[in-house]
């Protein structure tokens, strides 16, 4: 992955277009970007905005996960709505038209929402997405509307007490990926922490469940 895929194509993909000759000019290709933390986005790249930061980590995240195979899944769900984890922003922007709300579609331009967003972010919830497309706070029906369609998603992380193996699962990845993700993500973002009592390990998932493990690699 050549610095000039990541510059365009896949910033495009995940709906951060905006910071493409800041990539370009500091030559991020696939290897820099395996590499990034969130300190190095805001410290040498001078992306502030939290938001975005979470977007392009969680993007990294999702090519980690496919071992960098950037087209991996993604024709299997262009006309079908499953698998949201895989999904680029102009996916989700397709998505949001065929539910009858095109016209606030085009407002996600630039937003950095895409399909690992959706499914790993614990914050991202209906309001955060109807922030982003521009939906008014006092369009009750319209909020209402959304939530019932993210719900019909059900994008395998937001389902309340799914464990690892069912998450595991829905989503396509081993065990191991999945506990990877949980552990990986937690520590880098400091949303959970890890404990040692009694011999066994405890660790919180990214909905801020905690499960324990003696054995994490045995996942």
């Amino acid at each position: 992955m050549d610095h000039h895929w990541v510059a365009t194509s896949w910033l495009s993909d995940i709906g951060l277009p905006q910071y493409s000759q800041t990539f370009q000019t500091h030559l991020v290709d696939g290897r820099v970007l395996n590499s990034l933390n969130r300190r190095d986005l805001e410290r040498f790249l001078n992306i502030s905005d939290q938001f975005h930061q979470t977007s392009l980590l969680l993007g990294i995240q999702l090519l980690q996960m496919l071992s960098f195979d950037k087209e991996a899944r993604r024709t299997k769900c262009e006309h079908q709505n499953w698998d949201p984890i895989v999904w680029t922003c102009h996916r989700v922007m397709k998505w949001i038209r065929d539910i009858d709300l095109k016209e606030f579609a085009d407002n996600l331009q630039g937003k950095g929402i895409h399909g690992a967003v959706m499914a790993l972010d614990q914050s991202f919830d209906t309001d955060a997405m109807a922030k982003a497309l521009g939906i008014p706070s006092n369009k009750h029906m319209l909020h209402r509307h959304l939530y019932e369609e993210m719900k019909s998603l059900a994008v395998p992380l937001r389902r309340a007490g799914l464990s690892i193996s069912g998450t595991a699962d829905l989503l396509g990845f081993s065990h191991t990926t999945i506990f990877r993700v949980y552990r990986e993500w937690s520590k880098n973002e400091k949303i959970s922490s890890e404990q040692q009592f009694s011999g066994r390990r405890y660790f919180a998932d990214v909905r801020g469940e905690t499960f324990s493990c003696e054995n994490p690699d045995s996942i």
